[in-house]
């Protein structure tokens, strides 16, 4: 198993490693690092020859792009960057796994055009909402995550079905997003495993 400290990367000595118990270093790379992989070659190669396994970070939740389950702009500039990390690492036997990005769960775009596909994709229709939910629409247009998260009086805790298909749909961009990051990440190294960053 690997035993780490996110954090320990920057400014932290080999020694620490053995002085906390861990076994692992985690290198979260920056975006400003992409361009030179040669320091993180050689931190890996360091650490690896002191008898530690390493796990790579890979950056992909960079303030300039958000992250957007649906986009495709965002999943080929997602594989760009794995594809410059792991093509880049993957011949240093010191690396042991590959992370996605932290809190991907807090930088996803959850738009409402993709929330009613979303929710095509469950009712098929307008009138099979209303029914569900209680409402009264009249188009697709007029359905919005805002509204659906609306507390309901005499629901369990205030939470209605609708509440209930904002979650699911949130789930499913979640879930899209990291099997995105997967696939990519497999396709280029299918030995190695692939952990997630930080999560809320």
């Amino acid at each position: 198993p690997f035993t780490f400290m996110y954090g320990l990367d920057r400014g932290g000595q080999l020694g620490d490693l053995e002085a906390l118990g861990l076994n692992t270093l985690y290198v979260d790379l920056r975006p400003d690092e992409l361009q030179d992989l040669d320091p993180v070659r050689n931190q890996i190669r360091k650490t690896a020859a002191a008898g530690y396994k390493v796990i790579i970070g890979i950056p992909t939740t960079g303030a300039e792009r958000g992250v957007a389950a649906m986009s495709d702009g965002y999943r080929s500039w997602v594989e760009g960057i794995i594809s410059t990390v792991v093509l880049g690492l993957r011949d240093e036997p010191g690396v042991s796994g590959w992370a996605t990005g932290h809190y991907l769960e807090k930088s996803i775009g959850y738009p409402d055009d993709e929330f009613r596909d979303f929710l095509r994709g469950r009712y098929t229709t307008i009138e099979a909402v209303n029914r569900y939910w209680g409402g009264s629409s009249r188009a697709w247009t007029g359905i919005g995550q805002q509204s659906a998260l609306e507390p309901v009086t005499g629901a369990p805790f205030g939470i209605g079905r609708a509440a209930v298909d904002v979650a699911d749909f949130r789930t499913a961009a979640f879930a899209a997003v990291m099997h995105h990051w997967a696939r990519t990440i497999r396709q280029l190294d299918d030995t190695r495993p692939l952990l997630t960053g930080c999560l809320s």
